[in-house]
């Protein structure tokens, strides 16, 4: 009656496996076993029918294991389970979603102890088989034991959406801080701040402690010198005022400030529903990663936890919390407590994650960059034209932003510690005019130091201490360079540093958790491709403490016009650029620690001048790229570290190469124009689908 067509996965990517510690009996819709059939019960194991003529059991079509279920069978239905959780416990609640392919209305309501959490919904019309996306939320238990109920809220024809692989699993948090957690420390302040402002009242003051909430972020310009970079997304090295990481006292000289630098990680996976409570007597503000979250005075104790400081979510790696502690007078006091909750792991599924159009750009971007910018927009500078324009998530729509002062091609542009976006060289730009950089504040260009020597086709990576180091590409005749120079944004000038052992172009520069930097491959002609003969396998290490280079293992295959991503775990992988065919279908991995490189799972397609992006949950992107095998393709795939292989993803909505592709802050992933078949004015995102 209800035969599925087969089925299109187009679900969320990275949906991990059934977990083991779900609490839904029969999740996925196993049993009864009646694949390739399809049957109707008024109950299967788990499950019971509440209302309607019952739980249609689909032998097709399913995400996980071979079944799923509709409950539109003959009339709309209901079902539900009796779960066994505990009060005040809170669970993730997590289940697959596709519209019924043909069918234009298909709307599931998911009941969480009677109250209505979600409605999945979706129009099947124009899809072929069935298109999966995860949908997950959070849920909390009110009492022992909660019902479980999904019922269809489509129109009564007999056809409706389908569910799969519903799982229930308590969120424990993970500890992250508490009082015995090493920590950077700063007593250096004294009493520099007080007066200053509100934030900061004079000691001892007649009229009691003062009470403020929701402070706005303090200026600590008057104790910069003393606090050096700390507020910064990765803060080390601190200055000499800073200790070593050492537990933190819970007193402290009395009417003085000191700040405080934990490391957080957030493991492989990341975190959400990360939260940091404090009992301070007297003040407290807080930054992650130099984002300002929170700041109070109180005159409570420090025992009372006065304070819960919502984090957020954090994505995979090392993260910083900055705190400030204030004390006015009476006494000092401080207790503190981190947790949050391990994101699931993420696995890859065939044919999972989708792009979606999202406007175009008004100018030609072609040999252009991207760069995410500290507010969440993009700003997409160069082509074959002096335009610059700004990317905005939270609509999907393009803007111009200022006029910047040269044309850059085959340019780089990073993003300073402060915000700005330092951009240097490229065709177009002059000698005289190399380096400029972009204020997003007051959108806004301005003229910078020259580089030293002329150079396009180069890399750039900002350094751990905010310098920018610059290496390698072609100058003004086409000469490729070993040189190197490092941009020092406090005095807008560059200086020389150590030359890279081999001049290279159409190379890779990634930095490393330790604060070196890797260099890989490249070309060293003019070429358009590897050959074999005119590109390097070998790689190099720059160490920022001393300026220089050192050798590292080489690569099996030598490579340009290749990618680069770190890893969640801080390895680093690299694809594609060598010889067209089979080798540019070639993978490695290099581990920093052991200076070695090992050979991973070969992409499905062979790739140069593709875009490689690490997601959060552990999963990297290739996208697009071109092989004379193959042209350009509109193809992507995911890379899965733990199964150290390949599978297929949603294609682009047409072929691309030298394209950008630029994360965005809630894990979607911009990809901006390039040389294509279709039009280089389009963009397109790409999501992993569902919801948290």
């Amino acid at each position: 009656m209800k035969h599925l067509l087969g089925s299109l996965l187009l679900l969320a990517a990275g949906t991990p496996a059934l977990a083991a510690e779900s609490i839904v009996v029969n999740g996925g819709f196993e049993s009864p076993w009646i694949v390739p059939n399809w049957s109707v019960y008024s109950s299967i194991p788990g499950w019971t029918t509440t209302w309607g003529p019952g739980i249609e059991i689909q032998g097709w079509g399913a995400l996980e294991g071979g079944q799923v279920v509709e409950l539109d069978s003959y009339g709309p239905s209901a079902m539900s389970q009796h779960l066994p959780t505990q009060a005040g416990k809170t669970y993730r609640l997590s289940v697959a979603f596709s519209p019924r392919p043909g069918v234009r209305d298909n709307r599931i309501g998911v009941y969480w102890d009677g109250a209505l959490v979600s409605t999945l919904e979706g129009d099947g019309s124009n899809n072929g088989g069935s298109v999966w996306s995860r949908h997950s939320m959070k849920v909390t238990a009110f009492r022992t034991g909660t019902a479980l109920q999904f019922a269809d809220l489509s129109v009564a024809d007999g056809v409706g959406g389908l569910i799969d692989d519903v799982r229930v699993v308590e969120e424990v948090p993970t500890l992250l801080v508490n009082g015995s957690t090493p920590a950077y420390y700063n007593a250096s302040l004294g009493t520099t701040l007080d007066g200053t402002q509100r934030q900061f009242p004079l000691a001892d003051l007649a009229s009691g402690d003062p009470l403020i909430h929701g402070s706005a972020e303090p200026n600590l310009s008057p104790v910069a010198p003393l606090l050096g970079n700390w507020l910064s997304a990765n803060p080390l090295p601190l200055n000499p005022y800073w200790s070593a990481p050492r537990v933190i006292p819970s007193t402290w000289a009395v009417n003085t400030e000191t700040a405080i630098v934990y490391e957080l990680d957030a493991g492989l996976t990341g975190m959400h529903d990360v939260v940091a409570r404090f009992g301070v007597d007297n003040g407290v503000f807080v930054w992650i990663d130099g984002r300002y979250m929170f700041g109070a005075l109180g005159p409570g104790e420090s025992s009372s936890w006065e304070y819960n400081v919502s984090l957020g979510d954090l994505s995979p790696g090392k993260h910083y919390l900055q705190i400030l502690r204030e004390d006015h007078g009476g006494g000092t006091g401080y207790v503190v407590e981190v947790k949050g909750v391990a994101n699931e792991a993420m696995s890859c599924q065939p044919n999972s994650g989708q792009f979606t159009p999202s406007g175009g750009t008004a100018a030609l971007h072609l040999l252009h960059s991207a760069t995410a910018l500290a507010d969440g927009r993009v700003l997409v500078v160069g082509g074959f034209n002096r335009g610059a324009e700004l990317y905005d998530p939270a609509t999907g729509t393009w803007s111009f932003t200022g006029t910047p002062v040269s044309t850059h091609r085959r340019h780089t542009a990073t993003l300073l510690r402060d915000g700005r976006v330092l951009v240097a060289g490229g065709d177009g730009a002059r000698a005289s005019s190399s380096a400029e950089v972009y204020d997003p504040a007051t959108g806004a260009w301005a003229a910078t130091g020259n580089l030293g020597t002329y150079r396009r086709e180069h890399s750039a990576v900002r350094l751990a201490d905010g310098r920018v180091l610059v290496m390698g590409g072609t100058d003004g005749g086409g000469t490729v360079l070993a040189s190197a120079e490092v941009y020092d944004p406090a005095t807008g000038t560059w200086a020389s540093t150590g030359g890279m052992a081999r001049a290279r172009r159409a190379f890779t520069a990634t930095p490393l958790a330790d604060g070196r930097v890797l260099v890989t491959g490249g070309l060293v002609d003019n070429a358009d491709e590897c050959l074999g003969f005119n590109c390097l396998a070998s790689a190099e290490v720059y160490n920022p403490a001393t300026g220089t280079w050192s050798s590292t293992g080489g690569m099996a295959t030598a490579r340009g016009f290749h990618a680069a991503a770190v890893l969640a775990d801080g390895k680093v992988l690299v694809t594609g650029g060598g010889v067209d065919g089979v080798t540019s279908a070639h993978a490695e991995v290099y581990n920093p620690a052991m200076g070695t490189w090992t050979a991973t799972g070969d992409m499905h397609s062979p790739r140069r001048r593709h875009s490689l992006t690490a997601l959060n949950g552990g999963l990297v992107l290739a996208v697009g790229g071109y092989d004379d095998s193959t042209g350009i393709h509109t193809s992507a795939e995911l890379y899965d570290p733990n199964a150290r292989a390949w599978c297929t993803t949603g294609s682009l909505g047409q072929d691309r190469y030298e394209h950008t592709a630029t994360p965005l802050p809630d894990g979607r992933v911009l990809i901006t124009a390039g040389f294509s078949n279709g039009s280089s004015y389009t963009s397109e995102v790409y999501g992993l689908g569902g919801s948290r």
